[in-house]
């Protein structure tokens, strides 16, 4: 029943978004501009990469990833494509092309400062990344980069999370109070430090942070290797 309710909100969703594409159609900043091209969870895990943020470790830092994904050329810049389908850009005035986006050394200072700003914080089972997207059908979802999970409804942040176990556990004390005013007998039971589930999870967490170190420096040893093949080969043919 909930997977067809979901899908009927989605169709729901995905006719407003027509509705607001139509009465846009003229505005090249409006929602259809948007829906062209959207961002996608798959675009900024590998920018995350490429700016050296660590999805496990610092989901605090993932919107500035997509938020570099979304920002437009500044003034004076061109994008083209080369017989690859490698993007590169090109600066009107003088000419020169780079492969890298004019705005890359910006954000990876802002990745810095964030970083540094947000030392204190560290990886917590509470800090659940999950970031906003919209669909081609101009339909928003969210997305959890730690677990992969996608909803289509706003997940209860960690604030909204700690405020109901507080509210739930005042419920509890005022219940128990109650039941050993009127007679009855509560057993109080002391819960463990660590849940069973909680430990598998961060194991889990650990695990994946392992595999993603492991698949990146497999790469960075690939791409070094196939270089040296290059410089091999090129030294060969002289």
């Amino acid at each position: 029943e909930l997977g067809v309710m979901e899908g009927r909100m989605k169709e729901m969703l995905q006719k407003l978004a027509a509705l607001l594409r139509e009465e846009g159609e003229g505005d090249p900043e409006g929602p259809a501009a948007a829906a062209l091209a959207p961002v996608t969870p798959e675009a900024v895990k590998d920018m995350c990469d490429y700016l050296e943020i660590n999805l496990y470790a610092e989901p605090h830092l993932i919107n500035i990833a997509k938020k570099l994904l979304e920002e437009p050329l500044p003034a004076g810049w061109e994008e083209h494509t080369d017989e690859d389908g490698e993007a590169y850009y090109v600066e009107t005035e003088s000419g020169q092309a780079t492969a890298d986006h004019p705005l890359d050394e910006e954000y990876r200072g802002l990745v810095q400062s964030e970083r540094a700003r947000l030392a204190h914080m560290e990886l917590s089972l509470f800090n659940d990344p999950w970031v906003k997207f919209i669909d081609s059908d101009g339909v928003p979802y969210f997305y959890n980069f730690r677990t992969d999970d996608i909803s289509f409804e706003r997940p209860m942040d960690a604030q909204m999370r700690a405020a109901a176990a507080i509210q739930a556990r005042a419920r509890g004390m005022a219940d128990r109070a109650r039941l050993e005013k009127e007679g009855f007998k509560v057993k109080r039971v002391e819960a463990p430090k660590v849940s069973a589930a909680k430990a598998r999870l961060v194991a889990q967490l650990h695990q994946n942070q392992m595999d993603h170190e492991l698949s990146k420096a497999r790469a960075e040893a690939l791409a070094r290797q196939e270089a040296e093949d290059a410089l091999q080969r090129q030294l060969e043919a002289e």
